[in-house]
Protein backbone atom coordinates (compact mmCIF):
# COMPACT_ATOMS: atom_id res chain seq x y z
CA UNK A 1 0.00 0.00 0.00
CA UNK A 2 2.99 2.30 0.74
CA UNK A 3 3.78 2.00 -2.60
CA UNK A 4 0.43 2.32 -4.34
CA UNK A 5 0.02 5.76 -2.01
CA UNK A 6 3.07 6.97 -3.66
CA UNK A 7 2.76 5.68 -7.36
CA UNK A 8 -1.40 4.42 -8.59
CA UNK A 9 -0.02 4.76 -11.77
CA UNK A 10 3.14 1.78 -11.17
CA UNK A 11 0.31 -0.40 -9.56
CA UNK A 12 0.13 -3.20 -12.13
CA UNK A 13 4.16 -2.97 -13.16
CA UNK A 14 4.62 -3.15 -9.28
CA UNK A 15 2.81 -6.13 -8.83
CA UNK A 16 4.48 -8.13 -11.79
CA UNK A 17 7.88 -7.64 -10.43
CA UNK A 18 9.89 -10.63 -8.20
CA UNK A 19 9.49 -10.55 -4.56
CA UNK A 20 12.76 -9.25 -4.27
CA UNK A 21 12.58 -6.12 -6.58
CA UNK A 22 9.09 -5.40 -4.60
CA UNK A 23 11.08 -5.57 -1.53
CA UNK A 24 13.93 -2.83 -2.84
CA UNK A 25 11.13 -0.34 -3.67
CA UNK A 26 8.66 -0.69 -1.13
CA UNK A 27 11.78 0.02 1.55
CA UNK A 28 12.79 3.23 0.41
CA UNK A 29 8.28 3.72 -0.16
CA UNK A 30 7.67 3.00 3.67
CA UNK A 31 10.90 5.49 4.62
CA UNK A 32 9.31 8.21 2.71
CA UNK A 33 5.66 8.06 3.60
CA UNK A 34 6.42 7.07 7.68
CA UNK A 35 10.24 7.41 8.15
CA UNK A 36 12.57 5.18 10.27
CA UNK A 37 15.70 2.91 9.81
CA UNK A 38 15.51 -0.48 7.12
CA UNK A 39 17.81 -3.02 7.85
CA UNK A 40 17.71 -6.21 6.12
CA UNK A 41 16.30 -9.31 8.36
CA UNK A 42 20.10 -10.98 7.73
CA UNK A 43 21.90 -7.83 9.41
CA UNK A 44 22.82 -9.34 12.95
CA UNK A 45 23.56 -6.36 15.26
CA UNK A 46 26.26 -6.24 17.58
CA UNK A 47 26.37 -2.45 18.84
CA UNK A 48 23.21 -1.01 20.03
CA UNK A 49 22.19 2.05 17.55
CA UNK A 50 22.23 4.84 19.75
CA UNK A 51 25.85 4.46 19.88
CA UNK A 52 26.35 5.56 15.97
CA UNK A 53 23.05 6.76 14.55
CA UNK A 54 22.54 10.51 14.87
CA UNK A 55 19.65 11.92 16.44
CA UNK A 56 19.20 14.58 14.18
CA UNK A 57 20.01 13.65 10.63
CA UNK A 58 17.37 13.59 8.08
CA UNK A 59 18.95 10.90 6.57
CA UNK A 60 20.96 7.95 7.62
CA UNK A 61 23.57 6.28 4.84
CA UNK A 62 25.72 3.58 5.01
CA UNK A 63 28.72 2.28 3.25
CA UNK A 64 30.58 -0.38 2.12
CA UNK A 65 34.20 0.87 2.36
CA UNK A 66 35.56 -2.31 0.28
CA UNK A 67 33.69 -1.75 -2.26
CA UNK A 68 33.37 2.31 -2.25
CA UNK A 69 29.82 2.11 -2.64
CA UNK A 70 26.58 2.63 -0.16
CA UNK A 71 25.00 -0.35 1.20
CA UNK A 72 20.74 -0.98 0.65
CA UNK A 73 20.57 -3.42 3.45
CA UNK A 74 20.36 -0.68 5.79
CA UNK A 75 19.14 3.34 5.92
CA UNK A 76 17.45 5.47 7.49
CA UNK A 77 15.11 8.77 7.21
CA UNK A 78 12.71 10.89 8.28
CA UNK A 79 9.38 11.19 7.15
CA UNK A 80 9.05 12.72 3.45
CA UNK A 81 12.56 12.73 2.43
CA UNK A 82 12.58 12.86 -1.09
CA UNK A 83 15.50 10.64 -1.80
CA UNK A 84 13.80 8.00 -0.59
CA UNK A 85 11.16 9.04 -3.08
CA UNK A 86 13.71 8.70 -6.23
CA UNK A 87 14.84 5.42 -4.97
CA UNK A 88 11.84 3.95 -5.10
CA UNK A 89 10.63 5.65 -8.44
CA UNK A 90 13.76 4.63 -9.58
CA UNK A 91 13.67 1.04 -9.39
CA UNK A 92 9.93 1.24 -11.35
CA UNK A 93 11.43 3.23 -14.23
CA UNK A 94 14.66 0.80 -14.12
CA UNK A 95 12.92 -2.41 -13.95
CA UNK A 96 10.16 -0.76 -16.65
CA UNK A 97 12.84 -0.25 -18.90
CA UNK A 98 14.28 -3.33 -18.87
CA UNK A 99 13.21 -7.03 -20.07
CA UNK A 100 13.63 -9.46 -16.87
CA UNK A 101 15.97 -12.01 -17.61
CA UNK A 102 14.63 -15.58 -16.92
CA UNK A 103 15.41 -16.91 -13.34
CA UNK A 104 16.96 -20.22 -15.32
CA UNK A 105 19.92 -17.92 -15.74
CA UNK A 106 20.53 -16.77 -12.49
CA UNK A 107 23.69 -14.63 -12.92
CA UNK A 108 22.20 -12.92 -15.86
CA UNK A 109 19.42 -12.39 -13.49
CA UNK A 110 20.85 -11.49 -10.31
CA UNK A 111 22.89 -8.72 -12.58
CA UNK A 112 19.71 -7.63 -13.45
CA UNK A 113 17.94 -7.48 -9.75
CA UNK A 114 21.23 -5.52 -8.72
CA UNK A 115 20.93 -3.03 -11.24
CA UNK A 116 17.35 -2.00 -11.72
CA UNK A 117 16.72 -2.24 -8.04
CA UNK A 118 19.07 -3.59 -5.55
CA UNK A 119 22.95 -2.40 -4.73
CA UNK A 120 23.44 -0.66 -8.03
CA UNK A 121 19.91 1.41 -8.33
CA UNK A 122 20.77 2.32 -4.32
CA UNK A 123 24.67 3.44 -5.61
CA UNK A 124 23.68 6.01 -8.85
CA UNK A 125 20.77 7.26 -7.01
CA UNK A 126 22.37 7.97 -3.82
CA UNK A 127 25.52 8.95 -5.15
CA UNK A 128 23.60 11.46 -7.18
CA UNK A 129 22.50 12.94 -3.96
CA UNK A 130 23.73 15.68 -1.93
CA UNK A 131 24.74 13.07 0.92
CA UNK A 132 28.76 12.21 0.17
CA UNK A 133 29.97 8.55 0.25
CA UNK A 134 32.83 9.61 2.98
CA UNK A 135 29.96 10.46 5.23
CA UNK A 136 28.38 7.49 5.28
CA UNK A 137 28.68 4.91 8.02
CA UNK A 138 30.46 2.09 7.90
CA UNK A 139 30.54 -1.01 10.08
CA UNK A 140 27.70 -3.34 8.26
CA UNK A 141 29.47 -4.78 6.37
CA UNK A 142 31.19 -7.16 8.03
CA UNK A 143 30.52 -11.43 7.09
CA UNK A 144 32.00 -14.41 8.91
CA UNK A 145 35.30 -14.82 7.54
CA UNK A 146 35.97 -10.81 8.63
CA UNK A 147 35.40 -12.53 12.01
CA UNK A 148 36.93 -16.50 12.00
CA UNK A 149 39.68 -15.55 13.59
CA UNK A 150 38.01 -14.36 16.72
CA UNK A 151 38.53 -10.44 16.90
CA UNK A 152 36.45 -8.31 15.56
CA UNK A 153 37.45 -5.27 13.78
CA UNK A 154 37.01 -2.28 15.56
CA UNK A 155 34.50 -0.06 13.80
CA UNK A 156 32.14 -3.39 13.35
CA UNK A 157 28.53 -2.67 13.86
CA UNK A 158 26.69 -5.72 12.66
CA UNK A 159 27.59 -8.83 10.91
CA UNK A 160 26.10 -9.49 7.27
CA UNK A 161 25.00 -12.76 7.09
CA UNK A 162 24.51 -12.17 3.22
CA UNK A 163 22.39 -13.84 0.36
CA UNK A 164 24.41 -16.97 0.06
CA UNK A 165 23.45 -18.34 3.77
CA UNK A 166 19.82 -18.07 3.10
CA UNK A 167 18.83 -17.63 -1.01
CA UNK A 168 18.28 -21.27 -2.16
CA UNK A 169 20.23 -21.98 -5.00
CA UNK A 170 19.43 -25.43 -7.37
CA UNK A 171 21.64 -28.44 -6.28
CA UNK A 172 24.17 -26.27 -5.16
CA UNK A 173 23.78 -25.85 -1.31
CA UNK A 174 21.72 -27.66 0.74
CA UNK A 175 19.47 -26.36 3.21
CA UNK A 176 20.58 -27.99 6.14
CA UNK A 177 24.13 -26.38 5.55
CA UNK A 178 22.94 -22.98 4.92
CA UNK A 179 21.36 -23.69 8.39
CA UNK A 180 24.28 -24.91 10.07
CA UNK A 181 26.55 -22.49 8.59
CA UNK A 182 24.23 -19.63 10.10
CA UNK A 183 24.64 -21.41 13.58
CA UNK A 184 28.33 -20.93 12.99
CA UNK A 185 28.02 -17.50 12.57
CA UNK A 186 25.83 -16.53 15.43
CA UNK A 187 27.65 -18.50 18.09
CA UNK A 188 30.94 -16.16 16.43
CA UNK A 189 29.08 -13.30 17.55
CA UNK A 190 27.58 -15.02 20.65
CA UNK A 191 31.86 -15.56 21.78
CA UNK A 192 32.97 -12.11 20.78
CA UNK A 193 29.93 -10.23 22.34
CA UNK A 194 27.86 -11.62 24.65
CA UNK A 195 24.50 -12.59 24.80
CA UNK A 196 23.76 -8.89 24.46
CA UNK A 197 25.05 -7.63 21.44
CA UNK A 198 27.76 -5.69 23.60
CA UNK A 199 31.53 -6.12 23.46
CA UNK A 200 32.72 -8.17 26.20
Amino acid sequence: QHVYDLFPEWKEHYESLPLGSQSNIRRAAILFNIGGIYADCDLCPVVPLSEYIPEKSEVVLFSHPIRNMYMNACFASDKGQELMKQFAFEGLRRTFDSEQPSDQKSDDWLSWHFHTTGVLCCQDVFGASPYRLEDAISGLHYHYHDVADGNAPSDMKAMHFGTGLWMPRRGVVKPQDMYDQQNINLNALHEMFGPTGRKL
